[in-house]
């Protein structure tokens, strides 16, 4: 069926925004309950993504900020 093609099964119910955004954009879906199951949930994970894509940002940048200035882990 993927033929020589790489393949990760992931239960979307327990993953994290971000990994299921790529999966949403990138992936392949295997299995769905029904057609408007998976597009309520699609549409459900993409809103809350981008919802919080301003506090991953602002997390990241603070992250990054701190790492180079070795307040991180202190």
């Amino acid at each position: 069926m993927f033929g020589e093609e790489t393949i990760d099964i992931v239960d979307l119910r327990e993953a994290i925004l971000p990994l299921i955004h790529r999966i949403i954009r990138e992936g392949k879906c295997l299995y769905a309950k029904s057609l408007r199951t998976r597009i309520e949930f699609e549409m459900t994970k993409e809103a809350l993504y981008f919802d919080t894509l301003p506090l991953r940002k602002e997390y990241f940048k603070i992250l990054i900020r701190r790492i180079k200035d070795g307040s991180f882990g202190c």
